[in-house]
């Protein structure tokens, strides 16, 4: 059977957002909860371990999962708008880890200046603890004319 850990709760203006995180392998979930039925109301199966973090951006939720991908609702499902530049089959330190010590924290994702902002760890999940040239940790930010991108500020 798999388990899973609770990643993140988050409220928008009729709904409740709830992450989780497989941590037995397979694949993680968002559900939807409309905060008066006795069950969640939907669940959406993602491409990943799970969903790390969230953040509601105009009423919709926004969540990072295990593979660095930046999803949104559109009313159905989640779709990808952005991703950290991974290299493939690679995962960032302690994506499925059950501890918040993970590439991103639960509340490393916010809303700055109107843009989607995440703070994340680029040290790789490996014996070395090795970093990818192309994703400087720090602070990436979505915005959808760019998509998005390291903020060097």
């Amino acid at each position: 059977t798999n388990t899973f850990d609770l990643t993140f709760i988050r409220s928008s203006s009729n709904r409740i957002w709830i992450g989780l995180l497989g941590t037995a392998g397979g694949k993680g979930y968002v559900y939807e909860w409309d905060g008066v039925s006795s069950q969640v109301t939907r669940s959406y199966r993602l491409q990943a371990q799970g969903a790390l973090a969230c953040v509601i951006k105009d009423d919709i939720p926004w969540i990072i999962d295990t593979n660095g991908r930046l999803l949104a609702w559109n009313g159905a499902t989640f779709v990808e708008k952005g991703r950290l530049p991974l290299v493939r089959d690679q995962f960032l330190v302690n994506a499925t880890a059950t501890s918040n010590n993970r590439f991103i924290h639960p509340n490393g994702i916010s809303i700055i200046d109107g843009q989607i902002n995440l703070l994340v760890n680029n040290v790789n999940d490996d014996n070395g603890a090795t970093i990818n040239e192309n994703l400087p940790s720090g602070i990436w930010e979505y915005d959808e004319s760019v998509g998005l991108y390291h903020n060097n500020l």
